[in-house]
């Protein structure tokens, strides 16, 4: 479990650098993708309220964007 835990952890940490330049480039519907799958990460890691939030973030960009395949219907 403490390897997954850890290779999970990497994951995250590799998410978060693409957000980072996801964000710098502007390229929105690769960043709803990238907090989506963030958010697919953080309960593995105990991150439950923080997973909700980036949830959520996809959400609303992929609202934004008209993008029906980023939000449930």
């Amino acid at each position: 479990m403490a390897d997954q835990r850890g290779a999970f952890g990497v994951g995250l940490a590799q998410l978060e650098q693409a957000e980072a330049l996801t964000r710098r480039e502007g390229d929105r519907q690769r960043l709803a993708s990238v907090l989506n799958n963030q958010a697919i990460l953080n309960p593995r890691l105990g991150e439950y309220d923080r997973a909700l939030e980036l949830y959520r973030q996809s959400l609303e960009i992929s609202e934004t964007l008209g993008n029906q395949a980023g939000t449930a219907t």
